[in-house]
């Protein structure tokens, strides 16, 4: 039957004897879905899915999909696709499929230097204070101030449209564009004065100004 509605079929031996059987039969319709195009996100964000459908209570399918969520991480980088499937209260179902893209992170992390007589060493010394890791400097006298030197590397595969800012912790304004270390290059070496002694923290914010994605 092409569409929904009571219907009757009739049933007439092919002997050409006049005994005749009527059935009466209701044709439900399918269920009518209306799944809303998903936006871009972030490869560490979360996305209700539940949002972007109607009617709502049918279960979603695919790649980074659990319950009504779906979870970037749990995902491929690119292109998702997703599929919504809704059972109306006449047993009939539908089924409809959207994209979703993942874009990843930026990426990179700060590094500390050590500075001697020689030159930059590898990695400036940490230590474990109340769980945590911190980089100990032990050139601060009380009468000079203390240069602090940090490279961010683990960044070269970002896009040519990321940016890096860092916190120091002190106070100072957060100051942004600072150049990714490429080895051997002095001058992507980062570095910062604390006039007084004692703990900061330190964070690095990198945005991919192409994606808005930010770590």
């Amino acid at each position: 039957f092409s569409s929904a509605g009571s219907q009757s079929a009739t049933l007439i031996n092919s002997n050409g004897c006049d005994s005749l059987a009527t059935l009466n039969l209701t044709v439900n319709p399918n269920p009518s879905i209306n799944f809303s195009t998903l936006p871009n996100i972030c490869s560490d964000d979360t996305l209700d899915l539940s949002s972007f459908v109607s009617p709502t209570g049918g279960s979603f399918s695919g790649n980074g999909v659990s319950n009504n969520s779906f979870i970037a991480s749990n995902a491929n980088v690119g292109n998702n696709n997703i599929t919504y499937t809704y059972t109306n209260s006449f047993g009939c179902s539908s089924s409809s499929s959207n994209n979703i893209t993942v874009n990843q992170i930026p990426e990179g992390f700060l590094l500390a230097l050590d500075y001697s007589l020689t030159g930059y060493n590898e990695n400036l010394e940490s230590v474990v204070y109340q769980g945590q890791d911190y980089w100990r400097h032990c050139f601060f006298t009380g009468s000079s101030n203390l240069d602090f030197t940090v490279i961010i590397n683990n960044a070269s595969n970002n896009s040519n449209q990321t940016t890096y800012s860092i916190d120091w912790g002190d106070g100072s304004p957060v100051l942004s564009n600072y150049p990714i270390y490429q080895p051997g290059n002095p001058s992507t070496y980062i570095n910062h004065t604390y006039t007084n002694a004692g703990v900061y923290e330190i964070e690095l914010t990198i945005v991919d100004n192409a994606t808005g994605c930010t770590n």
